[in-house]
């Protein structure tokens, strides 16, 4: 079977800012471009797990984004360590309050879609004048199956996925040297899922409690796909691809045939009505 080129030397000019380094999936990504001679500013929370990272070679900032002066922080450090900024990528949101719809604490959604969509929106605002410079810009960020189909009883986190998704999309849309998309990882065992666990059966559901944990228990999806993607969206490779959702585990992402359907499809990586379908489908 062919496969694309590989992503590797290509790297070594790239600058790029992750954001929320200190979780299972950023480190990983971390860990991905830095082990193909990227330069990397690496951001989060915690300074213990971040420590860990300046093993790779990464340069690390304990920055909480929740901090209005987040974005200005991360700009002036991508200035002064990496000297611009090729590649934003941002793993950061959270699941958010768990249960059935009609009953979900507003509050508590609006607080996840602040610090899913509206965050990354800042954070993208702030680095846009070195992504302009750059000859080789891209940002990605990190949707999931929440954007995709219905996701019962998590309403707060599919919302927060979805608006991620139509926000790679108008961005794409309106800054076209630049490469905007967003990866669904799949289901990494992180600390995201403590919140279905802490949550209990009752408010998630016996049938998804039972495959949360399930996979926590020997099937979750490997953090390194969704890092290998992120270094492939940030190379040269990827010209061309932008405004698109991406699976990592599902998408045909790593072959010629499925990197042209990224590029030149009108449907294929992106959440749209199929004008059309049902008039196909009731006269076959």
């Amino acid at each position: 079977m062919s496969t694309v080129r590989q992503v590797g030397d290509d790297l070594k000019a790239l600058r790029a800012a992750v954001v929320g380094a200190s979780g299972g999936i950023g480190s990983a990504v971390v860990a991905e471009l830095a082990g193909r001679g990227a330069r990397v500013l690496a951001t989060g929370r915690d300074a213990v797990r971040l420590s860990a990272l300046e093993a790779s070679g990464a340069t690390t900032l304990v920055l909480d984004v929740d901090d209005p002066q987040a974005p200005i922080g991360l700009t002036a450090a991508a200035r002064e360590r990496l000297g611009g900024l090729d590649a934003l990528i941002v793993a950061v949101g959270a699941i958010g309050p768990i249960g059935p719809t009609r009953s979900v604490d507003p509050h508590g959604v609006l607080e996840n879609l602040r610090r899913g969509p509206v965050v990354a929106l800042g954070l993208v605002q702030a680095c846009a004048d070195l992504l302009d410079a750059s000859p080789n810009a891209s940002v990605t960020l990190f949707s999931g199956g929440g954007a995709t189909d219905a996701f019962p009883r998590y309403t707060a986190y599919a919302l927060e996925k979805t608006a991620i998704v139509r926000l790679v999309e108008n961005l794409a849309a309106e800054e076209p040297r630049w490469r905007v998309n967003a990866v669904a990882p799949g289901f990494v065992a992180t600390d995201i899922h403590d919140a279905t666990l802490a949550a209990g059966a009752d408010a998630v559901g016996d049938a998804y409690f039972a495959e949360t944990q399930r996979r926590l228990d020997g099937e979750a999806v490997p953090a390194s796909h969704a890092a290998e993607l992120c270094a492939f969206l940030a190379s040269d490779a990827a010209a061309g691809i932008s405004g698109r959702l991406i699976s990592a585990v599902w998408d045909p992402w790593r072959e010629p045939a499925g990197q042209e359907a990224l590029r030149s499809s009108r449907s294929f990586g992106r959440l749209r009505r199929i004008d059309g379908q049902w008039f196909a489908e009731a006269g076959g």
